[in-house]
């Protein structure tokens, strides 16, 4: 498989990143699956300080490099990526294009063009308050702890994107949309997708309900009615956020500063709060992995946060 049939999407979490798979992988040129996180799988060879394991991944890492320094005329960057192209390979069949569309592929945001310098990258950007927003409401997330899961994503994927924009602003193989130029100008945004693709357009496209093709497990629950949250758009369709959540949300925004917001394409200086949020700076210093076993005695913030609203 040619390392130029891969698209990448990339965006953090709940920003219609399914919704634009759908769009560029509904014709018979482009196929796709369910979130593969192929490239998470070889985080080790990809960007080793990602991985948690029970064993030190760091000696193992220093292992590994002692190895191929044992073997100078090696190219084990080339074997390393012709396994991975292998894995898409099953994908790739008659089709020009796979896309790969795994949000969280944001945390190998810079390695993925070091090694498929050839492949296509869009980065679909979101307003960072609808995108808290959604996971709130998606997943009904109630708790400071549950939202832990996103924490990275919220805390560090937005400059990591736009980092990333900004030193790849020449580069023609990485294409830049945001969300809410999709929604609005849906036509002439696909279609300006699709001719960067150089594939063929035509308006029946845009018709994605009859596309099944990112069906699984992974994904947007309200677009993929095989996964464990299939009735999740009838659930929380009324589910409304509490002004505590609100809270967290301008605390955040403030995080994000009203610099980086203007810089990221989104002013929202209106919802930025001017009060902390314990909730929030109860956030910022947990970790999804920790949340079970952490304490009044070892987080002092955990009963003040509690005190104050047991849920968000």
């Amino acid at each position: 498989m040619k390392e130029s049939s891969l698209l990448f999407i990339i965006s953090q979490p709940r920003s219609g990143s399914t919704f634009l798979q759908r769009l560029i992988s509904n014709n018979e040129f482009v196929n796709t699956t369910s979130e593969p996180w192929v490239l998470l799988q070889c985080a080790s060879i990809l960007k080793p300080e990602l991985l948690n394991a029970t064993f030190s991944n760091t000696l193992t890492q220093w292992a590994f490099n002692e190895y191929k320094k044992g073997f100078p005329t090696v190219d084990f960057q080339k074997i390393e990526k012709e396994y991975i192209l292998s894995l898409y390979q099953p994908m790739a069949q008659g089709y020009s294009y796979v896309i790969d569309k795994t949000p969280r592929y944001w945390e190998l945001i810079n390695e993925i063009p070091q090694i498929f310098p050839n492949a296509r990258i869009i980065i679909l950007k979101r307003n960072p308050e609808d995108v808290v927003r959604s996971m709130m409401k998606t997943w009904q997330l109630q708790s400071v702890e549950a939202l832990s899961r996103f924490q990275r994503d919220l805390l560090l994927a937005p400059a990591e994107i736009q980092n990333f924009l900004d030193r790849n602003h020449n580069n023609d193989n990485i294409f830049e949309l945001k969300y809410e130029d999709l929604m609005q100008n849906l036509s002439d945004q696909t279609k300006t997708i699709y001719n960067w693709l150089q594939l063929p357009y035509n308006d029946t496209v845009l018709d994605i309900e009859k596309n099944n093709k990112i069906k699984g497990v992974f994904g947007d629950p309200y677009q993929n009615s095989s996964g464990p949250y299939k009735s999740v758009s009838s659930v929380n369709s009324n589910y409304q956020l509490s002004k505590k959540q609100e809270k967290f949300i301008s605390a955040y925004l403030k995080f994000l500063g009203v610099t980086f917001l203007n810089q990221y394409g989104y002013a929202n200086t209106a919802h930025i709060a001017n009060k902390k949020s314990f909730a929030f700076e109860y956030f910022k210093t947990l970790h999804h992995r920790d949340h079970y076993w952490v304490n009044e005695e070892i987080h002092p913030l955990k009963k003040k946060f509690f005190g104050l609203f047991n849920k968000l």
